[in-house]
């Protein structure tokens, strides 16, 4: 299942009436797109778009979806989408990217209805790989699919917290406390081996907030040999290596 991270929406019921004292070309592009000038938000919104302004090019993105000031060219719309989402917010690649969070929690519980006796796992993927490789690097916390993923009919989430664009661990406070974490704090990039002590300091931020007894370690996705990073046998055995010996520390201090 994908990882949708939020893009927020901002709307202003007194916005003809008012302009903000900082108002700028995307706050005035905005502000004609609010008040259905689309040909005025068009002219504010192409150039800083063009110029790589990732909320400009989402904006822009609605616009050629939903044929506003623009012939409507799903095509292009996809295009100022992932434009957008390839700067770090992959919630800009969808025209309502709630609803699609939506779509996929229905999808998912509707796969995994009717099975019993097995823990039934969903992992949230950062793209770790994409990450390593320069592709990619997204941004932003879980707490924008918090409801979504509180609708889950799975035991066992899966959640990549290794680095700072992973947000913030009191989100884990908000999740339903049925759930089991698998809690992703080995890094996958190659070359870079963390002690079994960095994985324990990782951990116990994370046990701030939840019970020992809900935390399975795991690393992040995408370091596997042949995957998309490219990654050693044998530094992929000393990586695990020192989770295990976390795990022993974590044991002793929390058991």
């Amino acid at each position: 299942m994908k990882t949708l991270l939020r893009s927020a929406f901002l709307t202003l019921a007194i916005m003809a009436l008012t302009v903000p004292v900082n108002a700028g070309p995307f706050e005035d592009g905005l502000a004609a797109w609010e008040r259905g000038e689309y040909e005025t938000a068009l002219k504010l919104l192409r150039p800083l778009a063009e110029q790589g302004d990732a909320k400009a090019q989402h904006k822009l993105g609605l616009m050629y979806n939903n044929g506003q000031g623009v012939p409507q060219d799903y095509v292009e719309a996809v295009k100022w989408f992932r434009l957008a989402a390839g700067q770090g917010d992959a919630r800009a690649q969808y025209n309502d990217a709630d609803a699609a969070a939506a779509f996929s929690v229905d999808m998912v519980n509707q796969v995994i209805e009717g099975i019993d006796g097995i823990t039934i796992a969903v992992h949230l993927c950062r793209r770790a790989g994409a990450r390593v490789r320069g592709e990619a690097r997204f941004k932003g916390g879980y707490d924008p699919i918090l409801e979504a993923l509180n609708r889950l009919k799975a035991h066992h989430l899966t959640l990549e917290f290794t680095t700072p664009e992973a947000g913030d661990e009191k989100i884990f406070e908000d999740l339903r406390d049925d759930f089991e974490i698998g809690l992703g704090c080995v890094s996958v990039e190659p070359g870079k081996i963390d002690s079994a002590e960095v994985i324990v300091e990782r951990v116990e931020r994370v046990l701030q907030h939840v019970s020992p007894a809900r935390i399975t370690l795991n690393p992040d996705c995408g370091f596997a040999p042949g995957s998309g990073a490219v990654v050693s046998i044998d530094e992929v055995y000393e990586k695990l290596r020192n989770e295990v010996r976390a795990a022993e520390i974590l044991r002793e201090r929390h058991a």
